[in-house]
């Protein structure tokens, strides 16, 4: 038996989405917001070196870990803003 193309089920390959189908700028946008982000908190921490280095190491170690966890939490909806369109 000959299978009718036209009712042959398209796989997601097949299927464009309008959205897909035009250039995306939010992406390369927010992969720079993103960079900027990440360099200004690590200029940020390079400038109080002297200061954070006289501290106790616990203390370095506490101000580290916020500082290495915390710059995701802004990153977070620029992510959203990039994938979602809108």
């Amino acid at each position: 038996m000959i299978k009718d193309s036209n009712k042959a089920a398209k796989s997601p390959k097949q299927i464009i989405s309008p959205h897909k189908a035009q250039p995306n700028w939010r992406k390369p946008f927010g992969m720079m917001i993103i960079l900027l982000t990440g360099l200004g908190v690590a200029f940020l921490i390079a400038t109080q070196a002297d200061y954070i280095g006289s501290l106790h190491i616990a203390v370095q170690t506490i101000i580290y870990i916020i500082v290495g966890i915390g710059w995701i939490f802004p990153i977070r909806p620029i992510l959203r803003w990039m994938e979602s369109g809108g």
